[in-house]
């Protein structure tokens, strides 16, 4: 593990922020200050949802999850059920386990030489890597009890951590997926984790009146990488599941012009029918209410060009450059923009 983690400190995998991870590390923190001297958290660049804590006190939480939670008290969720793992020693377990079937050597060299190979390679890596901690359902189960006492010590609602839980299961049943992930495989199912975390939370004395989120602290804490964070679920091109994950964002933020440009990325991608009239309109929305990249002026002028819509596309175009001066595509769309004036004016 120690070798691993020296691997992951030093990965291109890794978000280095310390801001960001000091605030991860805060959320563990709060959730025991026992535990919170010998733990290290790092941030992987990974757009899909997961966290761990290694038997040695690594802690990798995944962007994709970040993204996925609304609030503090649903990431201090998922920490609370991983420390849950930590502390029972489930990780030890399943690697005696392994090491007595002869097969730890293979996944640890596997996940080194993976971690060496780039971004592709980091996420083969950490696949590999949350393969070797594949709890069994009885470990998961005692894992989201400990998450439940342990957020409800740290005065977060642990019934956030079923709202979470429906946000993957909606992502899940959008994606249709033939086989479950790696995750889901071992995991007991969606509707009984979510039945077990409230039915748990009640039986500790959760109130209605009690509730503490700290939703407007971890908007804060993760605003400046969310935009990095949405490119890279698009770029898994699962989009039935990513459209999912944007209406829930949406819901939260319905104002966010940031939003409603990644709304319009979605549609131009998937290539479905009628997308081009949904991104330009998604487009037009994120210009109309402010906070969205200068790439939204470009890409609803291309989108414009394509409609045979001239004269919108070259002001659109226009407006990128004065969004965006440094452009690194600026003689490209000065020609474009020279091409669509000959076209209006002919």
């Amino acid at each position: 593990m120690e070798r691993i983690e020296g691997v992951y400190g030093s990965s291109a995998a890794r978000l280095k922020d310390p801001a960001l991870e000091g605030y991860v590390k805060d959320v563990v923190c709060r959730l025991s200050a026992a535990y919170c001297d010998d733990l290290r958290v790092y941030v992987l660049q990974q757009p899909y949802f997961n966290a761990a804590m290694w038997p040695n006190g690594m802690v990798a939480v995944w962007t994709g999850l970040l993204l996925r939670a609304d609030n503090e008290a649903q990431l201090a969720f998922v920490l609370g059920h991983e420390m849950g793992h930590y502390i029972r020693r489930h990780s030890l377990q399943r690697m005696m386990e392994i090491r007595q079937q002869g097969d730890l050597l293979a996944f640890v060299n596997l996940a080194l030489a993976g971690a060496g190979l780039g971004m592709a390679g980091n996420l083969t890596s950490a696949y590999v890597i949350a393969n070797l901690m594949a709890f069994n359902r009885d470990q998961e189960r005692e894992a989201d009890g400990i998450g439940v006492k342990f957020t409800m010590k740290a005065g977060y609602d642990p019934r956030e951590g079923a709202e979470l839980w429906r946000l993957v299961k909606a992502e899940e049943e959008a994606l249709e997926r033939e086989q479950p992930s790696i995750f889901g495989a071992t995991h007991p199912g969606i509707d009984e984790r979510i039945a077990t975390i409230e039915t748990r939370a009640t039986e500790v004395g959760v109130a209605d009146s009690e509730p503490n989120h700290e939703r407007e602290r971890y908007q804060s804490a993760i605003g400046n990488h969310r935009a990095d964070w949405l490119r890279a679920e698009l770029r898994k091109r699962e989009f039935a599941g990513s459209q999912i994950v944007l209406e829930q964002l949406l819901a939260g933020n319905p104002n966010s012009g940031e939003l409603h440009f990644f709304q319009g990325e979605l549609y131009r991608l998937a290539e479905e029918e009628g997308y081009r009239e949904q991104a330009i309109a998604a487009y037009r929305k994120a210009i109309g209410l402010g906070g969205a990249p200068p790439a939204v002026h470009r890409e609803l002028g291309l989108l414009y060009w394509d409609e045979g819509q001239d004269e919108e596309a070259g002001q659109a175009l226009e407006a990128y450059l004065a969004a965006d001066p440094k452009a690194t595509d600026r003689l490209m769309i000065e020609s474009y923009i020279l091409q669509l004036n000959k076209q209006v004016s002919s």
